[in-house]
């Protein structure tokens, strides 16, 4: 493998895997190092996903696995003796927000930016950001090994 890329991407969470995905596609050799096994396997939320960021920057997001648009909303305002409870309708689901089971969504994305030219590699933990003399971050550590980014 080799150890200088232009960028090296720390965790393979949607928002990591959506960075390295546009950077790969604008020509960048883009290196994604992950805790777990693959993509998804360490991650700790899910569900709901705000569609408004990933339609404009990564519109190839209605092709991923979405189970579902949300088409109701419900806020509740609760004091220690009432609750006030408003309910709506939302008109463009599709530009609002969806269900997606994470880690397919996830799996999804890295398929999507491996495609695209990154390269991601699993059980890594990176033990140290590596800084220049002038403080701008280079690279990572990972136990004896050193990966460099420009």
């Amino acid at each position: 493998m080799s150890t200088k890329f232009d960028v090296v991407v720390v965790g393979a969470g949607p928002a990591g895997l959506a960075a390295a995905y546009k950077l790969a596609s604008s020509g960048f050799k883009v290196l994604v190092v992950e805790r777990g096994r693959e993509p998804g396997s360490k991650q700790v939320y899910g569900g709901r996903i705000y569609a408004y960021w990933l339609d404009k920057y990564l519109p190839e997001f209605k092709n991923a696995p979405i189970d579902r648009w949300v088409r109701k909303e419900k806020v509740s305002f609760m004091s220690d003796e009432e609750v006030t409870t408003v309910e709506f309708e939302v008109v463009k689901p599709e530009k609002k927000s969806f269900v997606a089971p994470l880690a397919a969504f996830t799996s999804w994305l890295g398929k999507l930016a491996t495609s695209a030219g990154a390269k991601i590699v699993g059980e890594v933990v990176v033990d140290e950001l590596l800084r220049d003399e002038k403080g701008k971050f280079v690279g990572i550590r990972s136990g004896g090994d050193k990966v460099y980014a420009d």
